[in-house]
């Protein structure tokens, strides 16, 4: 996997964190994102819950 890749998807992963400023926006972006297969290896550690 390149090193974009993996980096757009720990980007991912940090920013649903709920210690970042951005997590609400996080989460309801990737939530209308749910069944996108670039999303489903990062979908496990994601936090989602409001």
């Amino acid at each position: 996997m390149s090193q974009p890749i993996i980096d757009a998807k720990l980007g991912i992963i940090d920013k649903c964190n709920r210690k970042s400023p951005f997590s609400a926006a996080a989460v309801s972006l990737v939530k209308t994102k749910l069944a996108e297969p670039w999303l489903q290896s990062v979908i496990p550690n994601l936090d989602l819950t409001p």
